[in-house]
Parts: C-alpha cells; structure tokens; sequence
C-alpha cells in the first residue's frame, strides 16, 4: 500500500465536521502522509467549514433519521444516491493504492458512508459524540470494528472512552484582553458569549431579544458577541442597538479559540462540540440544552461539567417568556459575582485537557 485514506463521514452542523478536523490534523501529524478525506452533507455550512479549512470533500444528498412519512420518504429516496458516492469514494482511494477506512463522526451524514464500507469491506471506528447516542450512531455501533466515545457508557463495556476532542484553532492562545480586540470588541470590557452553534439557536435568540429589550441594565458594564446563525443576525444585531447595549452580532465564527479567549462568560447551546470546547478553555458557562430532542442528550452532555460545577444548566423551551423567567436570575449573579466566576472557571480547570483527537488518531495507527 502507498499509504492511507482516513475518510470521515459526519455534517449537517459543524459539531459533526469539527471534531474530524480535529482527529484529521492529528494523524497528519504523526504521519503527512496520510490522506484525509470529508464525507458531508449538501447544507451550505458544511462546505463553508471544510473550504475555509482546504480541506477535500465530498458533498452527498444525506437526509436525516426519522420516523415520520415524509421523513423515511425522503431518507429512502436518496439512500442509494449517497452509498454509492460513498462507494466511488473508497474505490478511487483504493485505484490510488490506498488502505481505507471509514471514521463516522455520527448525525445522519454517517450512516450510508458506513453502508458503503461494508459492502466495500472497509474498516469503520465509529466516533461516539454524545452522553446519549442518537439512532445512528445505534446503528453504526452494530457495524463498526471499533467504538470510541467522549463520554461513559454504562451498557456499552466495549466501548472505549476517550478525551473531550477539540480543534486547536478552538482553544485560546492569548489573554482575554487580545481576544477582545480580535473579535472587534473593546479590549477592557467584561464580555458575555452567546452561541446557538454552527447553525445559531432560534429559541436562544428569541431570549437574548426578550432580555435586551426588557432589561438592558442587565448588562450594564458588560458588552456581548452573539453568534446568532444567518437568519437572525439583522434581528438581534438591532435589538441590541435599540436597547444600547455594546454588542458584536455575527451569523458564524470559525475561529472559536478567539471567541472563547475573549470570554468571561457563556451562554451556550450543549452541543458535544461546544461542551468540550468550553471545557478545554475553562470559561464559565450557562447552558440552554436544545429542549426538543426526546432523548435530552444535550442536557446529559453538559451535566459532567455542571456537577463539578463549572457550568450551570437552565432549561429552555418554546416560550422565551418562560425560558427568560428562568435565565434571569442565574445571569444576573454570575453577570455581577466575579468570585463566582472564577471559583467556576477553577472547576473546569481541574478537568483536565481535550486529549481526544490525540487519542482517537493514537487507535486509527494502532488498528489500521
């Protein structure tokens, strides 16, 4: 073989593209040799991600899970499509004298790259994201060689556990006073982070709307970058105008390390890759947990740090009134408790590093 082909099937957000960079540039840096390849889905912040990263990929019409009608209609309707581009894919890495394997990141990008290699005969290790597995990954587990995940699990002793995974450019390098000045805010001023994700958060900017408006001297002494997604960016950008309250609104950020550099506290959805990121930079953190999903897996992602009190859980909902009511007083103390703060930011602290790209590509050279 002249070398090998790392193929990593995971999008539809970037908590499923993140981590792969993470894992890809540490196997190139134990061998540069190495290819590493993205399978993603066809929404626009996929490709945004990889492009902006250089990174070759390969974009199939995925669809995600569900038990619905029209859901199964049209995860049925382009299955084919996407097993079979996932096929050509490993079958041009192997033309190209090349060892394969399939890394599923999870979401529903994976499941018919992981088709593909088993008809191909690939290996798969699949890369477990999340405290409570979503039906794919259920799936992938069945198939995989191999099982890797950031968090225990109880009924799995197969499984084996591994460090939070973190993209470097997601973990500060400076002090908070240039992360401020790199994120185009005022270098001296206390700031509050607000990020829904990749995708932005529709429930967590109506609250951030709702506070802004209802109690601009909430903030007062403090100024906010807000990560809204695109569809909400002119929205709050203008409510936090109305109300005066100094405030830096964008659609995305791809640089997260200068974004959490310049934090003093978060407000954040509980995204595996958001916990992780959040934990390897030791900043305090208030967090929403998307309130929709039945399995409450964003709830049980963020709990590890919130029980070594790191971070403090609130729960969301649909009504932002109800959600705000909640929220309110818990930003109100951390807003104006300094100690607090810290004493938070020490807990995290003592969790140690993001070790888990390292150790995922340690088990890539060790079983491929």
């Amino acid at each position: 073989m002249s070398g090998r082909t790392f193929i990593f099937a995971g999008g539809g957000t970037g908590g499923h593209i993140f981590p792969g960079l993470a894992i890809a540039q540490a196997l190139e840096q134990r061998d540069a040799k190495c290819r590493c390849v993205f399978v993603c889905s066809e929404r626009a912040i996929d490709a945004a991600i990889l492009r902006e990263q250089d990174r070759t990929f390969v974009a199939i019409p995925a669809q995600p899970f569900g038990l619905r009608p029209r859901t199964l209609y049209r995860l049925g309707r382009h299955w084919g499509a996407c097993v079979r581009a996932s096929r050509r894919l490993i079958q041009e890495e192997r033309r190209a004298d090349r060892d394969v394997c399939v890394v599923a990141m999870g979401g529903f990008v994976a499941p018919s790259a992981v088709q593909a290699a088993r008809i191909e005969k690939a290996q798969v290790i699949l890369v477990n994201l999340d405290a409570a597995p979503g039906r794919a990954n259920r799936w992938i587990s069945k198939h995989a060689d191999h099982v890797l995940t950031t968090y225990d699990m109880a009924d799995q002793s197969t499984w084996k556990k591994i460090g939070p995974i973190v993209r470097p450019s997601a973990i500060a390098t400076h002090d908070a006073v240039t992360g401020r000045e790199k994120v185009g805010l005022a270098k001296d001023t206390p700031t509050l982070v607000v990020v829904g994700g990749s995708l932005g958060a529709r429930t967590l900017n109506d609250v951030m709307e709702r506070l802004v408006t209802t109690q601009p001297k909430l903030f007062a002494g403090w100024q906010v970058l807000h990560q809204t997604g695109e569809a909400d960016r002119d929205r709050l950008a203008k409510a936090y105008e109305q109300a005066s309250v100094p405030a830096r609104v964008v659609s995305f950020w791809p640089s997260m390390g200068e974004v959490w550099g310049a934090a003093d506290l978060v407000i954040a959805r509980a995204g595996a890759g958001t916990v992780g990121e959040i934990q390897a930079n030791a900043v305090p953190a208030i967090f929403l947990p998307y309130p929709f999903h039945k399995d409450q897996h964003q709830r049980l992602n963020a709990e590890p740090i919130a029980k070594a009190e790191g971070a403090l859980i609130v729960r969301d909902s649909a009504n932002a009134e109800i959600t705000t009511q909640a929220l309110t007083p818990v930003l109100q103390r951390l807003l104006s408790d300094n100690a607090a703060r810290e004493q938070m930011r020490s807990a995290l602290q003592s969790l140690g590093g993001p070790a888990g790209a390292d150790d995922v590509a340690d088990h890539l050279f060790s079983e491929t």
